[in-house]
């Protein structure tokens, strides 16, 4: 949330590679290809080589096939997240789970 941009990261067979997550619990060793930074409020176009997933935020899932193209940009509008930690925290001071 403190990033102005992003990064395009192509992974496949290659000499260097870092651990990275690829599935929620699951850390494998991935090839780094190329790698750009992807800057703010700027259109992006991507044709898909293959058919695969699109993760957004581990709920929710698109499917993609070869020749489908993607435009798609990087923005502060996004939707709100949950500090579960800080909400917890503070339910806990206002006595929320304490039965009265």
């Amino acid at each position: 949330e403190d990033e102005d941009g992003g990064i395009y990261v192509k992974i496949g067979k290659s000499p260097e590679s870092v651990m990275a997550p690829i599935a929620p619990g699951v850390v494998e060793k991935v090839g780094i290809i190329d790698c750009k930074r992807l800057n703010m409020d700027i259109d992006y176009s991507y044709e898909v080589m293959e058919k695969g997933t699109i993760a957004l935020d581990g709920e929710r899932e698109v499917i993609i096939k070869e020749g489908d193209r993607l435009i798609f940009r990087i923005s502060r509008s996004g939707p709100y997240r949950v500090n579960v930690t800080k909400t917890l925290e503070i339910a806990q001071q206002i006595g929320f789970f304490v039965k009265r």
